[in-house]
């Protein structure tokens, strides 16, 4: 049985900027191929399938099969999980900006 991760350990996933991206073209909640995903983020799919397994291991996408005609592919969709954990991450990197913005603004003050 795989441990799943924490909030803390899921939004250290988020770190790698390439699943945070993932889960901006997935955030529309439209059902996605690891291809097509591959080419709105301009990376190789074999590259974004890697991150989108760790992404469903997460809990923050999810996947399924589908058949059409003789090609098999899987699709991905973001889940509710994935939804609140983005907006948790863009909020505490919004927060953290703001952070680094205030602290500029002494520096220069004291720098002249």
């Amino acid at each position: 049985m795989v441990a799943r991760p924490t909030n803390t350990q899921t939004l250290d996933i988020l770190e790698v900027k390439t699943r945070e991206k993932i889960l901006h073209v997935l955030y529309d909640g439209k059902e996605r191929s690891a291809y097509k995903i591959a080419r709105e983020i301009d990376m190789a799919t074999a590259t974004i399938i890697e991150h989108l397994n760790k992404l469903e291991d997460a809990d923050l996408i999810e996947s399924k099969d589908a058949t059409k005609g003789r090609l098999q592919r899987r699709y991905y969709k973001i889940t509710d999980s994935g939804r609140k954990i983005l907006l948790a991450f863009l909020k505490e990197y919004a927060e953290e900006v703001k952070r680094n913005r205030e602290i500029a603004k002494t520096l220069a003050k004291f720098l002249g």
